[in-house]
């Protein structure tokens, strides 16, 4: 009886609806004062002469018992309650505008669309009109749908995958309700409602936002804000003093300083190509292709975690064949780890062989002022002004407030790089235990490095021992916790718990970083000695890097039938494999490209377009990431799934990102990066240059030349006209 109710409710909410679109057509048309939004206005009235027809009687007591509450312990709440219900009653506007921005009964359940979260900013606006403050409330209700068995009690959990909300199966009703109500009124109300469905009722502390909300500004805003308008200021005196003040002669230090803050220099060097025929030139590439893999990811992920009305059809795309890359998109992390061994061994037996002695302080610090200043800005914003400015809605709060509240927990774990192996659950920012497991391989690369330079046979006997090793390890981590093989995307929710374990930490992704050593290794010495190869080696090479790496890709959606049962032994090889094998397949087209083998792929990873965006690669994965979760943490409404619309959602993500991030680079990038290399320039190159030109002459002097002349040098050989 109560569903018929119910039913005739919504038959005459819609057909007030079309009432006022039908009746009096020629009026709205002819009446010059009429317009759309006064017409509006209208639908308390027209809503109550239709609701008359269907209820003689008045709106039944157990739809008023659903939209306000009763019998709440709070005066304030059980009095705006009472008021509401006998607004609604006489269709008062304010009241049947609450009524109408609150949540109905959801179609699509059996396509798991659970959430009906009505219409947010018409709830907030009713405070303009109405008696009393107002709330808008996400109430879950559960029991719908049962949890899968597994290892974790899943009603107990709110957040996966590094402090992620999860999108569990419960029945989510938006509710615009009285401000005065507090949480617990709320719940004691919907329990004894849903007592008689056998039903339980769920909020947390992010599940309300009331209409006078306000965020008091705290003290770390405040200081990034002054951080943000001085190094503005300094920017803007910088450019112009570049452009209208040109530098006659060799420029002095503060000359010097004050060019790293000019945004025409840092745009130019950005911009600036160079020939395609330079050392791994093919790695720019690598890196922007990487990174958008990593944002196509990154985006389905996202997706996951908000609600559609077609769900279920996510969980079904991840079982066809053509997911597979996205499954597989830990593969470009691989990618970057692959890059980030080359270009240590490389450039190190580079240098090395130019004669610089190795400066592990210099070596530490080259690192940290690449990544630190532009992070730590980052964190800053995720704790401060995101979740002010960015955005609102009905689930902004549980996103972005948690987050929020995670960064201003664990943000030294950030600092420290230690994010991927402590708090693991609380994240500050969900991707960036990438820069935690690089910086740790970073800091222990000396080890590997000087061990290459100085003892020939460690890289013929070592590095083969360090892969093989490397994948035992990554084996045994997965047969030890019989973790499942797959994308931690799709997973049922039993094995999302896995995720700390087994994608994140540093000691399961070493495969790809040796071989990125070696690799280094190779192409520095086929520099000076080609390794010549047949044509039909050449052809096999490219065969089995092709084929291996397309097994790799697509082997996964294996493991995503819904037919494939839990293998042990075949699940940990996979897992301790796969990685490694890609690494491979990628290390034969860099090989190939960089000593003449390439041909085709080698003119289009070595095209001039990507040096600039290969530039942009560290900024865009630190901003893409932002724009992903804010637009999923602002969802108002319940979108659809759909291939094409996600594919051209996901092109303007990476739009964005290559707009976005060349400004954030010329301002908290580039500058830090110039001030770097000037310290070194000055501080170290030229000393060092200084005395050995010195020392030269020294040695003339004392072979050749006259006492006075020897007399001179050593009274200059002290002299340093550096800043240091």
């Amino acid at each position: 009886m109560e569903c018929q109710v119910y039913l005739k409710f919504i038959l005459v909410l819609v057909a007030s609806l079309g009432y006022i679109g039908c009746v009096d057509a020629g009026k709205i048309v002819s009446a010059n004062s009429d317009d759309f939004e006064s017409r509006l206005l209208e639908i308390p009235e027209r809503f109550r002469q239709i609701s008359q027809i269907a209820y003689p009687d008045g709106l039944p007591d157990s739809l008023l018992d659903f939209y306000s509450l009763t019998n709440a312990s709070n005066q304030i709440c059980a009095s705006h309650s009472a008021h509401y219900r006998q607004a609604l009653l006489r269709f008062e506007r304010w009241a049947v505008q609450m009524l109408d921005s609150s949540g109905k009964f959801p179609s699509g359940l059996m396509h798991a669309h659970f959430h009906a979260m009505g219409n947010y900013e018409e709830c907030l606006e009713v405070a303009a009109i109405a008696p009393f403050q107002v709330q808008h409330c996400m109430v879950q209700f559960g029991n719908l749908v049962r949890f899968p068995k597994g290892p974790i009690d899943w009603d107990k959990v709110e957040t996966v995958i590094g402090g992620l909300p999860v999108l569990k199966p419960l029945l989510s009703v938006g509710l615009c309700l009285p401000a005065g109500c507090g949480k617990e009124e709320i719940i004691d109300h919907y329990r004894n409602f849903a007592s008689k469905y056998n039903v339980t009722v769920q909020m947390n502390k992010y599940s309300c936002t009331a209409s006078d909300e306000k965020k008091p500004f705290t003290w770390l805003e405040i200081i990034l804000l002054d951080f943000v308008l001085m190094l503005t200021i300094i920017v803007v005196i910088a450019t112009i003093v570049d452009m209208n003040f040109p530098e006659k002669g060799e420029p002095g230090v503060g000359r010097d300083l004050l060019n790293c803050f000019s945004f025409i220099r840092n745009g130019r060097a950005i911009f600036k190509t160079e020939t395609t025929k330079r050392p791994l030139a093919t790695l720019n590439s690598f890196r922007f292709l990487s990174v958008t893999w990593v944002i196509i990811c990154h985006h389905y992920l996202f997706s996951v975690l908000r609600p559609a009305v077609n769900y279920l059809e996510m969980s079904q795309l991840f079982t066809r064949i053509y997911a597979a890359p996205i499954l597989n998109g830990l593969l470009a992390v691989d990618n970057f780890i692959l890059m980030n061994g080359l270009l240590l061994s490389y450039l190190f037996l580079e240098a090395m062989h130019k004669g610089h002695k190795f400066n592990i302080i210099l070596f530490y610090l080259h690192r940290l002022v690449r990544i630190l200043p532009g992070y730590i800005l980052q964190l800053i914003i995720t704790m401060t002004l995101v979740s002010r400015y960015y955005s609102e809605g009905p689930l902004w709060k549980n996103f972005m407030e948690r987050h929020t509240e995670n960064c201003m927990e664990s943000w030294w774990t950030n600092i420290l790089f230690i994010n991927n192996y402590v708090n693991v659950d609380k994240q500050c920012i969900p991707s960036t235990w990438y820069l935690s497991l690089d910086m740790q391989l970073h800091f222990a690369a000396p080890i590997f490095l000087l061990s290459i330079w100085r003892w020939k046979r460690f890289v013929k006997y070592g590095i083969p021992l360090f892969i093989v090793l490397a994948n035992i390890i990554a084996f045994l981590n997965s047969y030890i916790g019989q973790f499942p093989a797959g994308s931690i995307i799709a997973r049922d929710l039993k094995t999302v718990h896995t995720y700390p374990y087994e994608y994140i930490t540093t000691h399961n992704k070493l495969g790809p970083w040796f071989i990125g050593l070696g690799l280094g290794y190779i192409l520095y010495y086929a520099r000076e000695k080609p390794i010549k190869l047949t044509a039909p080696m050449v052809k096999l090479g490219w065969t089995l890097s092709f084929v291996f790496g397309m097994g790799v890709i697509m082997s996964i959606s294996y493991f995503h039938q819904d037919s494939t049962e839990y293998n042990r032994w075949l699940s940990s090889t996979y897992s301790g494999l796969h990685s490694t094998i890609w690494a491979f397949c990628i290390s034969w087209v860099i090989f190939a490209c960089e000593t003449g083998y390439g041909g085709g792929v080698k003119k289009f990873l070595a095209w001039r377009v990507f040096q600039p965006l290969g530039k942009l690669t560290f900024g865009i994965f630190m901003c893409h990431i932002g724009i992903q979760y804010g637009n999923s943490s602002a969802s108002k409404a319940s979108g659809y799934i759909e291939i094409v619309p996600m594919a051209t959602n996901i092109l303007g993500e990476i739009t964005a990102c290559i707009l976005v991030t060349p400004l954030l680079s010329c301002f908290y990038e580039a500058p830090y990066i110039c001030l770097e290399r000037l310290y070194i320039n000055r501080c170290i190159i030229a000393p060092k240059q200084k005395r050995d030109q010195e020392m030269k002459e020294r040695t003339k002097s004392m072979n050749g030349g006259s006492g006075e002349e020897t007399q001179k040098l050593n009274g200059n050989s002290n002299h340093n006209a550096t800043i240091c």
